[in-house]
Order: C-alpha cells, then sequence, then structure tokens
C-alpha cells in the first residue's frame, strides 16, 4: 500500500474504532469486512481489530490471511480456516466472545433472488437526507 493509502487507511480505522466504542456503549454492533486487515495497515486496523470480537473467516489461500482474522482469538481456529477447501462453498469459521469457534455454511443467493428481495422490501428505504439531519446533520453525500 502506498503512503496515503495507509493514511487514509489509518483515518478510516481511527473513525471506526470510535464508532464501535460509541456503539458499543449503546448497544450498536458493526458490521465490517475486509480482504486483510493486518498490522501493515497501521496501528488503527490493528486496535480496530480489538474491538471486534466476533468473526467470520471463509476459506484462505495462505496462513497469514487466517491468522490476520483469527490469529489472536483462537490458534485452533486459524488451522480450521485453512482446512476449508474450494469443495465447501459458503463454509467459514465463526469466533465465539468466549475464545470458542464453530464451522458455520451461508446460503447462496443468485443475484436473480437479490433483485426480487430489494424490489420487494425498496418501499421501506429509510429517508437518507432525514435520517442524517436526525443524527447531527451528517450529510451523506461528503466522506467526513
Amino acid at each position: 500500500a502506498s503512503r496515503a493509502e495507509k493514511d487514509e487507511a489509518a483515518q478510516v480505522a481511527t473513525a471506526l474504532v470510535r464508532l464501535a466504542q460509541l456503539g458499543a456503549a449503546l448497544g450498536v454492533h458493526l458490521v465490517v469486512a475486509g480482504q486483510r486487515v493486518g498490522s501493515d495497515l497501521g496501528p488503527g486496523a490493528t486496535a480496530l481489530r480489538a474491538q471486534l470480537a466476533g468473526r467470520v473467516c471463509h476459506r484462505v489461500s495462505d496462513p497469514g490471511t487466517a491468522e490476520m482474522a483469527l490469529g489472536d482469538l483462537n490458534p485452533d481456529a486459524v488451522d480450521a480456516a485453512q482446512a476449508i477447501t474450494t469443495d465447501e462453498p459458503g463454509v467459514a469459521i465463526l469466533s465465539g466472545v468466549d475464545g470458542s469457534w464453530m464451522r458455520a455454511r451461508s446460503v447462496h443467493v443468485s443475484p436473480k433472488e437479490a433483485q426480487r428481495v430489494t424490489r420487494e422490501h425498496a418501499a421501506i428505504t429509510p429517508d437518507m437526507p432525514a435520517l442524517a439531519a436526525a443524527v447531527g446533520g451528517w450529510d451523506p453525500g461528503t466522506r467526513s
């Protein structure tokens, strides 16, 4: 990653850590997805990962990626993630808050089915400008 990318990652990680901390006090939970959330992105990424007790790791191609996702929670989970084969689509390792882990399998949703469900529930999409105004005027069209 370039210096600019690392700086941006640090800013985003700091904001997400703050959101995770404030949200936890209010019962709000974050769902964060990433390919490689490792220390090479800076200390902010490590601090963010520490806030994320419940983790999901699908099949990985190298031990380092499994270690980034699960290594600080349970070494056995790292081995289990590396044992997922290409013949097991949707299988993942889920971490528990008590250091436990389990294998799980997600359900495949086709693009056609996703479009159908999206259309079916489009009427309940929140009004983002009104929602933003209600939480202090944040403009969803900006990045800050």
